[in-house]
């Protein structure tokens, strides 16, 4: 089971609806992204990973499992 596969469950588990991870080494961790700028948005049935134009190509390429965001905006 993925890490991201296990978040999942704990949240189904939980009744929790969403993480949401915004710090570096929990960003490291959860979506294998090593990338200075982006969140992660999980919830029990989706994955999301956000992210600005600079580090979109780069966030496909390592956070597998994870739909990315382009966000054009401040990020919070």
């Amino acid at each position: 089971m993925t890490k991201l596969a296990k978040i999942q469950a704990t949240l189904t588990d939980r009744k929790m609806e969403a993480v949401l991870v915004t710090s570096y080494y929990n960003r490291r961790y959860v979506a294998d992204f090593t990338g200075t700028t982006g969140i992660a948005l999980i919830t029990p049935n989706n994955a999301f990973f956000i992210t600005d134009f600079r580090y979109t190509e780069q966030a496909a390429k390592q956070a597998t499992g994870f739909e990315i965001r382009q966000n054009k905006g401040p990020i919070f």
